[in-house]
């Protein structure tokens, strides 16, 4: 929803009434959804009506205040035969769900104004992150759409934590940072045994060994070769040979 809003001007909230909150530019909220997931298929039972703070009476409260809010529950899984046939509005389903709900207090009136107000939808995980990935290829982030993903997915989460209010243009805003960072990122590995190459211990042959060794001693300026060699330097020396050697890695 976030990546092909229908309005420009429309505000998310994660983690807000419910796990997303969707608003006009005006601050007026037009959606409220809420998440399940269940292998098994989403029944009544597990949207726990008996509950005072369970999902539908939540959505009473906020019709009772906006009426024309729509609520969705939206289902990454199958959903149960009896609600699928209730919002379907098959007559027998919804004669039970209606009567589930009437022994769990609500009234007849909230009860049909949650069957014309509340939107169940089932949706499938993989078919969204093909989805998202394919507008990640059309982004900046087209050449790492998984790692882009990840990127942020993390972002979303910190953003649900904090409870932030995101924008389309917040989201364009942090698909331009993490395009730069992965191309800051891509630009520094390239640079590596070119430009920079790492320090490492290696094998000397004897003669190498002879040869640094006997440079020294003659007193040439201690290098990381002769660490390697393991002639005596002492510590002044050893601390900058590595300097040194940290240096030409970097050259």
């Amino acid at each position: 929803i976030l990546l092909t809003p229908p309005n420009e001007g429309y505000k998310f909230q994660p983690e807000g009434r419910e796990d997303l909150d969707i608003f006009d530019s005006t601050g007026f909220l037009l959606e409220a959804i809420q998440v399940k997931a269940y292998s098994d298929g989403l029944s009544l039972s597990d949207l726990e009506p008996d509950k005072p703070n369970s999902l539908f009476r939540r959505a009473i409260e906020i019709l009772k205040k906006s009426p024309s809010t729509t609520i969705k529950l939206i289902s990454f899984g199958s959903i149960g035969k009896e609600l699928t046939g209730c919002w379907n509005g098959d007559g027998e389903f919804r004669a039970s769900i209606r009567k589930k709900l009437n022994d769990s207090g609500f009234s007849i009136p909230d009860i049909e104004t949650l069957f014309d107000s509340v939107k169940i939808e089932p949706v499938n995980e993989d078919n969204i992150r093909t989805e998202i990935k394919t507008h990640l290829k059309q982004s900046p982030l087209g050449g790492e759409p998984q790692i882009a993903f990840d990127l942020l997915t993390n972002w979303l989460y910190k953003a649900s934590e904090a409870r932030s209010i995101l924008t389309y243009s917040s989201l364009m805003n942090t698909v331009v940072d993490v395009g730069k960072y992965l191309a800051e990122r891509e630009a520094h590995h390239r640079e590596w045994f070119t430009t920079i190459i790492p320090v490492e211990d290696r094998e000397l042959s004897a003669q190498e060994h002879a040869e640094l060794a006997n440079a020294f001693y003659q007193g040439v300026d201690a290098r990381y070769e002769h660490i390697l060699a393991d002639v005596d330097v002492n510590r002044a020396e050893k601390l900058d040979a590595i300097d040194e050697a940290f240096a030409r890695s970097r050259i």
